[in-house]
């Protein structure tokens, strides 16, 4: 594999027979169309052998290629390494728009993998692509995009994010040698190997989508009653009922929409837990509830836990303000115990301690600030293979070895921990 790479991620350059001609709308859609459905076809098809594809007739050699080309050496380097193969996968690829010459479309993805449960998914990512001209034959000469993986290999070669915590765009990342790949192949093996001679107690295993299904079945049963008390219990299952319900579009009706929405998305989960949020809420109801700000705190002050349509706190949506927050003992809102800060995920952690309702944040390195925020929504907590976390930015449920392998692998990931307990709001 690493001989074949070293001729694709050789020095590029742009053919003196590309042509330098703007190419009209309606060429640039149907050809960039045709390009991105054959790319990601054969990408997809090849991840369940864990085969490195030839793009040669798809991809030019430009540097706004070099990026996604590494991360197709990295992807098929995992699988093969692990035969972590894909089993199944579905995809819906939607042209979107035109924007100065680039093609922008939006796409949904999910698939799963040999050894684990269930689907990994990611809904409503952009893919922007522009082509160029060689010969009478259209290539694609930039693409970029917000698809889980290719944003996980994003963060991992350029370690995190920008310092607002928005995913860094393809242009804005240097590229890798061959050999930096391989190390990070190599050190997501070294995870995965880690994991499987993990000590696991059987009795400590739990099914938490069996859990979650006894929830759900307890909703058809009766009428939640709100208790009497300003001392609220926390419900990680209404949390991740919140979660499964809005995480592919987001719940932009009634909160706003960050530019770095990690931790903004987290705080909704844990005030529907609280109890801010009913199963079958509407729209009306919750925005009414929103602004009464039932199990928040009042928006008198920045520095109060709370979320609206018109903007968040820093508690409400900073990863670090949000876990010195909930960790600090505060009087009124979420109260949490915090484990593992500043330390490595490796070693540190047995997956057996994540259930869900919990809240993971990560970064990429021993120093730093914490970059990014999850909530824990289910899975079997026998492996971290098996444990799904929904995110956002981008809107998507992945395992938490995906997560962990974005952010460091074994390695540098470090990973802290906030499980919440019963908490005092005033409404």
């Amino acid at each position: 594999m690493v001989l074949a790479v070293l001729t694709l991620l050789t020095v590029l350059y742009v053919p003196a027979s590309a042509k330098e001609t703007v190419i009209d709308d309606d060429t640039l859609r149907v050809e960039a169309t045709a390009l991105l459905s054959d790319l990601l076809e054969q990408q997809y098809k090849a991840n369940e052998t864990g085969t490195l594809i030839d793009t040669s007739e798809i991809l030019s050699n430009t540097p706004g290629t070099e990026l996604y080309k590494q991360y197709l050496y990295w992807y098929s380097g995992l699988t093969a390494a692990t035969q972590e193969y894909w089993t199944e996968y579905d995809y819906d690829l939607r042209f979107d728009s035109i924007e100065n010459g680039t093609a922008v479309f939006t796409a949904d993805l999910s698939y799963g993998r040999a050894g684990t449960i269930g689907r990994s998914e990611g809904y409503g990512f952009e893919y922007r692509v522009q082509i160029e001209e060689q010969d009478g034959k259209y290539y694609i000469s930039y693409i970029d995009s917000g698809e889980m993986n290719f944003d996980g290999f994003k963060t991992l070669i350029s370690r995190g994010r920008n310092e607002e915590g928005i995913a860094l765009a393809s242009e804005d990342i240097n590229t890798v040698s061959v050999n930096t790949l391989d190390a990070l192949i190599a050190d997501y093996v070294e995870l995965t190997e880690k994991d499987a001679a993990a000590v696991i107690d059987p009795d400590d295993v739990v099914d938490m989508d069996a859990q979650h299904a006894e929830y759900l079945a307890s909703l058809e049963n009766g009428v939640t009653i709100e208790p009497a008390s300003t001392s609220y219990s926390y419900d990680g299952e209404r949390g991740r009922r919140y979660a499964d319900l809005y995480y592919t579009t987001g719940n932009d009706a009634c909160f706003y929409k960050a530019k770095a929405n990690c931790t903004n998305w987290v705080s909704q989960c844990v005030w529907a837990a609280y109890g801010g949020w009913t199963d079958g809420d509407t729209v009306s109801t919750m925005q009414a509830n929103i602004a009464n700000r039932k199990r928040m705190q009042p928006s008198t002050t920045m520095d109060n836990w709370f979320g609206h349509k018109n903007g968040i706190s820093n508690p409400w949506g900073n990863v670090s303000n949000f876990y010195n927050f909930v960790t600090g003992s505060p009087a009124t809102g979420p109260k949490a115990t915090g484990k593992n800060d500043g330390k490595k995920w490796s070693g540190n952690f047995v997956s057996t301690e994540i259930v869900t309702g919990q809240v993971l944040q990560v970064r990429n390195g021993s120093s730093g600030k914490y970059a990014h925020s999850v909530y824990v929504t289910g899975g079997r907590n026998d492996s971290i293979k098996n444990i799904y976390i929904t995110q956002n930015s981008p809107y998507s449920k992945i395992k938490l070895d995906e997560l962990i392998r974005n952010w460091g692998a074994d390695s540098s990931c470090y990973l802290r921990q906030l499980k919440f307990t019963s908490a005092n709001f005033d409404k």
